[in-house]
């Protein structure tokens, strides 16, 4: 028995987390074509890479509160 599988944790895919984060926040989460290829413009040579989704803040009160609260629904998830 190899000692990486014991330690082996079973992770939800893709499509389980893009639910609880839509859960989540809401009207504040999109995961359509035009949004997520708008956040990923460029001006350079370099193909355009979209996120998988985009989240938006409630408010622009706390600063980078916002961006800690979506990386611990991710992790804890």
């Amino acid at each position: 028995m190899s000692i990486f599988m014991a330690d082996t944790v079973e992770r939800p895919s893709p499509k389980a987390k893009r639910m609880l984060l839509a859960k989540r926040f809401g009207n504040r989460f999109s995961t359509g074509n035009a949004l997520r290829e708008q956040h990923a413009n460029t001006l350079t040579w370099i193909k355009c890479e979209p996120p998988d989704a985009v989240v938006f803040a409630a408010s622009t009160a706390g600063g980078h509160r916002g961006g800690e609260a979506l990386r611990r629904s991710c992790a804890r998830r």
